[in-house]
């Protein structure tokens, strides 16, 4: 669903980024992160089953079991998730395994757009989507219902929140994620809003910020390559490489899994 989003409303940016000039658009950047959307579609035609297995597999081990009617609330899954979101989000963050494999590549562009912002971990068995829904089936919650309603909402939250619009919202911003505050998370120097829709768990365990002096994006280790592979490559042979820099099996391990 979200890649079919993503080829619907890029041109809708794209046609008003002509009328009202837009700094989002780059051709190298574009062509890296339209070569990211193939690639990634195709290996996860491959690794979706295995993600399927997963969910059913978290679906025979979980303990709760919220009543037939609980368990298909729309409004309570998304609060969930909302708060399983958070916090998968900020795993991916603290866990170089993770941040390497399922989520580097998203915070690799620089100039974000509806385009770039689909630029997403190469395997998706190690994403937010994932991790969420193994929360909200373990929870309780219908494992069929947590996917049509956390996907929908992932789906429109990765189109929304990544438009190359950056306006200041200011009452919205109160309780919600705009472009704009989206935006600052994904500065190269930042620690913040890991939240979806909502941003009151950022601010109830601090890590909401409004405005950073620094608000450049992308990564430390700048892409230079229009292959996605080599591209992905990348920060796996830095986490390598960084690795075995690590004294004994127990350092190397902790550094693999923590940052």
């Amino acid at each position: 669903m979200f890649f079919q989003l993503v080829l619907i409303f890029a041109p809708i940016e794209i046609f008003f980024g002509k009328l009202f000039p837009l700094k989002g658009y780059r051709k190298k950047e574009i062509i890296l992160s339209i070569n990211f959307i193939i690639l990634t579609f195709f290996l996860n035609t491959y690794f979706d089953p295995m993600r399927d297995s997963i969910f059913a597999q978290a679906h025979s081990l979980r303990s709760l079991a919220l009543s037939p009617e609980l368990s298909k609330n729309i409004v309570l899954i998304f609060l969930f998730s909302e708060f399983f979101y958070y916090w998968s989000h900020r795993l991916l963050h603290s866990s170089n395994l993770l941040w390497t494999f399922g989520h580097c590549m998203h915070h690799s562009i620089r100039r974000i757009n509806i385009i770039n912002g689909s630029r997403v971990g190469l395997i998706s068995i190690f994403g937010n989507f994932t991790l969420v829904i193994i929360c909200l089936i373990l929870a309780g919650f219908d494992p069929e219902y947590s996917v049509i309603v956390f996907g929908t909402a992932f789906s429109v939250q990765g189109i929304t929140m990544h438009l190359a619009f950056k306006k200041r919202m200011k009452y919205i911003e109160l309780i919600l994620f705009t472009p704009r505050t989206h935006s600052l998370h994904h500065a190269k120097n930042s620690n913040c809003n890991f939240g979806g829709y909502l941003n009151i768990f950022d601010r109830l365990f601090g890590t909401f910020e409004n405005d950073l002096k620094d608000r450049r994006c992308g990564l430390k280790n700048q892409l230079r390559t229009i292959n996605p592979l080599k591209a992905a490559s990348a920060e796996l042979l830095i986490l390598l490489k960084n690795t075995q820099m690590k004294s004994g099996y127990f350092c190397k391990l902790k550094y693999i899994f923590w940052h």
